[in-house]
């Protein structure tokens, strides 16, 4: 039901990436507003990114992001924003890699453990 939700959403856009026949992982830009701490013109957020573990280091990756940037650009969006887990230092490296900066965070609940998200933003000029 909540996927059925987010496709359905307006402003949402889902990439599926494939290696050969299996949906290896799926990128999702959503227009929403951003952050305060979120500077740039005309943001969009790349809401989600993910890879199965098995396809990772592939370049897949790269090709879900490049693709979401291509794509944020076509539709006139000037500033892609992200928000990642504090934990995760694989993705913060992946996305330093394509020119994203930390512009601030924000707390989530998951379960009962308070986490913190680093707020990421690039610039698609």
């Amino acid at each position: 039901m909540i996927q059925a939700a987010e496709l359905a959403r307006p402003g949402s856009t889902f990439l599926i990436a494939y290696d050969g026949e299996v949906a290896a992982g799926y990128a999702r830009l959503v227009e929403k507003e951003a952050p305060g701490c979120v500077r740039g013109p005309r943001p969009i957020e790349l809401n989600r990114l993910y890879l199965l573990a098995a396809c990772q280091s592939r370049g897949l990756g790269s090709t879900l992001i490049g693709t979401c940037i291509a794509l944020a650009r076509e539709q006139g969006f000037r500033t892609l924003w992200l928000g990642v887990w504090e934990r995760n230092s694989g993705a913060m490296r992946f996305y330093r890699r394509w020119g994203f900066e930390v512009v601030g965070q924000h707390h989530f609940q998951l379960g009962s453990d308070l986490q913190t998200d680093l707020l990421m933003e690039r610039s698609l000029d």
